[in-house]
């Protein structure tokens, strides 16, 4: 396979050389990546949005008459392919970045259909335990819940780039444990653009719904638009916001390989695979 101009995640980083190699696979890979996301995730952008708009419609006309209005039909619909959604990129993206420092012949689109979907019901159950830490540490206190949240946050990674490796709990908090601040501080950064870019996304919806409640105002309550084809439209906008959550994916994954190169030099011993394969094809 081609490797010319392909960015190597198995290498040692610091904390700038992290969210530098970040950008630039995005700036590399943004096309491609971009493509196969859109072509397994949009049907589901679109049924998230098309639910939210209606979640919300259903709402504005109940709730004064039915206060469990909300947790209607459309909203649990929502959340649930939401919830789907979001574990899905997870597994796309990450499968991409496994594919993209292998040496498969296989073609990228095709390992990535072939295997995504299939791992999205382990990853379910690893954010679910993931979220149950970080909920119950918050519980205790907001402090323990953020040393929980960044010294567990591989585990999705590993789940995926791991080979199956069992432990993934402990084995990400082996890898962070002396490399937390960096790794809280990295976290920091790729979430204010990760949330920058959905409240560019969001912009649209918010702009309409402050309008309506401005303009309600002087009708003597507060409205929703009228146009429930414009509410749907803009939520799909929206959810297509979540697409941007790659960015703390790709960063995640470039920290879990520098973090193995500094532990394990797995990298290295690849390279020293490789060259043993090489003087044995030269040999035969």
């Amino acid at each position: 396979m081609e490797n010319f101009g392909r960015i190597n995640f198995k290498q040692e980083r610091d904390f700038s050389s992290l969210l530098n190699a970040t950008f630039e696979f995005l700036k590399q890979e943004f096309k491609p990546l971009l493509k196969l996301l859109l072509i397994r995730l949009a049907p589901f952008l679109i049924l998230i949005g098309v639910f939210s708009a209606l979640s919300m419609d259903n709402i504005a006309n109940n709730m004064g008459s039915n206060p469990f209005a909300i947790f209607s039909f459309y909203y649990i619909a929502q959340m649930l392919l939401t919830v789907f959604a979001m574990v899905y990129l997870q597994s796309l993206t990450l499968h991409y970045i496994k594919h993209y420092n292998s040496d498969s012949m296989e073609s990228r689109e095709e390992y990535v259909k072939n295997n995504a979907l299939s791992k999205v019901i382990e990853l379910i159950g690893v954010n679910i335990g993931y979220g149950f830490l970080v909920g119950l540490a918050t519980l205790l206190f907001i402090i323990p819940g953020i040393y929980v949240f960044v010294i567990f946050s591989l585990v999705y990674v590993i789940t995926v780039l791991g080979d199956g490796e069992p432990g993934v709990f402990k084995k990400s908090s082996t890898l962070i444990k002396n490399h937390w601040w960096e790794t809280f501080g990295g976290l920091i950064v790729v979430f204010i653009v990760y949330y920058i870019i959905t409240l560019i996304f969001a912009l649209p919806n918010s702009m309409i719904f402050l309008f309506d409640a401005f303009t309600g105002a002087y009708d003597g309550a507060i409205s929703t638009s009228n146009n429930i084809v414009l509410d749907i439209i803009l939520n799909i906008i929206a959810a297509f916001g979540i697409l941007s959550a790659i960015i703390m994916y790709i960063y995640l994954s470039f920290n879990y390989y520098s973090l193995m190169e500094q532990k394990e030099a797995t990298g290295l011993l690849d390279q020293i695979d490789q060259m043993e394969q090489d003087l044995s094809e030269d040999n035969a």
